[in-house]
């Protein structure tokens, strides 16, 4: 092998664990899941009582994944059996299980999943049933291929994948930037949402005037001047012209791009949703960034 070289490989698994799955619906009443659904409901109908939702039922009966488990080729797994029989191996049948796990909306990889007698305990897999344990995936290589870009290259933009890709980090930047205002974290989430990652400046003690962070943009730098508030709670500070001015100096004189925006927060049920002025501005450089979104308010510690 040599770096940059691509390979089809043929692949086969062998189960170390294996059992059905006894329950399909799984009901998520705390979390990511039941917020996602509330930002969901919010990008449907901005007028939504969200805090009316109280849970999100989920179905797994069709999951099709895979978890690695370190190295090895170890991973915990759920899938669905689509062919079954059983294969002569020394003394003992060996259970030979067609299964598929899902790469994104269109891509999947299928495999051999083989289980001793041993693994399975009494259980007879059949066609159609959900089935999750641990697995050692192994393979070889059949060819080398020769395309230009890798997997995730190919995937489209507005697929289904890189929407799942900007959720979860949209998820990652409200655990990153917990602890600062509900407004910021609210805009991280919607930036990152919008494929773009919000580096924070250093400012530990407060005393400089600086942007919260920045994003880059292809070779372009965008400084994003952050203020937020909670209505009827603190008071607005939208910024003034004299200070719109002062700071974009700062950012021009670092070669870089400057947005300013003022973030509104209002209460909703036991969260917030979010409104801001001067996003128009960010959205002629970055596109569409989506602020409807219900967050939870913040435990007291």
């Amino acid at each position: 092998y040599r770096s940059g070289r691509k390979f089809r490989f043929s692949l086969a698994a062998l189960a170390y664990v294996l059992e059905p799955v006894p329950e399909t619906i799984i009901k998520i009443d705390r979390g990511p899941m039941l917020d996602m659904e509330r930002r969901r409901v919010l990008k449907d109908d901005p007028n939504a009582d969200v805090s009316q939702i109280t849970h999100v039922d989920i179905s797994i009966a069709e999951l099709r994944t895979l978890f690695p488990r370190g190295g090895a080729g170890d991973a915990e797994f759920q899938t669905v059996v689509d062919e079954v029989q059983y294969v002569a191996w020394e003394d003992d049948p060996l259970c030979q299980m067609r299964v598929r796990f899902a790469l994104g909306s269109s891509e999947s990889i299928e495999l051999y999943l083989y289980a001793s007698k041993h693994v399975l305990k009494g259980y007879s897999p059949c066609v159609g049933n959900s089935i999750r344990g641990v697995l050692w995936l192994q393979g070889h290589p059949l060819e080398e291929v020769h395309i230009p870009e890798s997997w995730t290259d190919s995937v489209a933009k507005d697929s289904e994948l890189r929407n799942q890709e900007c959720e979860l980090a949209s998820m990652a930047a409200e655990d990153r930037f917990a602890g600062q205002h509900i407004g910021i974290v609210a805009f991280a989430m919607a930036l990152a949402g919008a494929g773009f990652d919000l580096t924070r400046y250093g400012n530990a003690d407060g005393s400089q005037q600086l942007p919260f962070g920045f994003i880059e943009v292809g070779e372009r730098v965008v400084d994003q001047w952050v203020r937020a508030h909670i209505e009827e709670v603190e008071p607005a500070m939208p910024f003034t012209p004299d200070q719109i001015a002062r700071c974009r100096q700062w950012s021009k004189d670092r070669g870089h791009e400057a947005v300013f925006l003022n973030i509104t927060c209002k209460e909703a049920g036991e969260g917030y949703e979010f409104a801001a002025t001067g996003m128009e501005s960010l959205e002629a450089i970055i596109g569409k960034v989506n602020l409807s979104i219900w967050l939870r308010k913040p435990r007291p510690t």
